[in-house]
C-alpha cells in the first residue's frame, strides 16, 4: 500500500503539464466513489456547493460557506462534470472561468481486499505546479482520514500541512 505521505509525481514539459497523486484507502470502492460523489458525503472531508453528478453537470469545490477560496487551499473550483463512469472514472474540468481550466480525474480501482487505489490526475499550466500538488495531496489525504474514521474532517483553517507539503514538493523538485 502507498504511505499517506509519499509524495505525487509531476511531470510533462512546456506550458502544460500532469500531477498525479495517488493512495490506497481501506475503503471498498463504492464507499469511496460515495465520499466523492454524494454531496452530503463530500461534504464531510470538502467544501461542496454544488454537485450536479452527471455527465455535463456542474461542480463547485472549495468554496467556503461566504463564497470566498478555501484559505490555504487555492482558487476555489466551479466546472463541468466531463466524464461520469460509477464507481470508476469522475472527470471534471478545474475552474471554466479560467483560460484554460484544464481536466481533474478521479480513478479509481478496488483490490480483493475492500481496500481501494484512488488516483487523482490534473493536467494544468507549468506555473501552478507546486501549489496544485501540495494541495490534490492534502485533499486526497483527507479523503483517506474521513474514510478510515467515517468522521467530519473539516478544511484546515491554518494551512499547515499545505504548507509543509508544498515545501516538500518544491524541495523534490530541486533534487531531480
Amino acid at each position: 500500500m502507498d504511505e499517506p505521505n509519499e509524495l505525487g509525481t509531476i511531470a510533462g514539459n512546456g506550458s502544460v503539464r500532469r500531477v498525479e497523486v495517488r493512495r490506497v484507502v481501506n475503503a471498498p470502492i463504492e464507499k469511496v466513489w460515495s465520499a466523492l460523489t454524494d454531496p452530503a458525503e463530500l461534504r464531510q472531508w470538502w467544501e461542496c456547493d454544488v454537485l450536479d453528478a452527471r455527465e455535463g453537470g456542474r461542480i463547485k469545490l472549495g468554496v467556503g460557506v461566504d463564497g470566498d477560496d478555501c484559505e490555504g487551499t487555492g482558487p476555489g473550483q466551479d466546472g463541468t462534470i466531463k466524464v461520469f463512469m460509477p464507481p470508476h472514472i469522475f472527470e471534471f474540468t478545474w475552474n471554466d472561468d479560467y483560460g484554460d481550466p484544464g481536466l481533474v480525474r478521479f480513478d479509481l480501482v478496488e483490490f480483493a481486499n475492500n481496500t481501494t487505489q484512488v488516483t487523482l490526475v490534473q493536467t494544468l499550466s507549468s506555473t501552478d505546479l507546486l501549489a496544485a500538488a501540495a494541495g490534490w495531496h492534502e485533499i486526497v489525504e483527507r479523503l483517506g482520514v474521513c474514510l478510515d474514521s467515517g468522521e467530519l474532517v473539516p478544511v484546515p483553517a491554518n494551512a499547515v500541512r499545505y504548507r509543509e507539503l508544498y515545501a516538500a514538493y518544491e524541495a523534490s523538485r530541486s533534487t531531480v
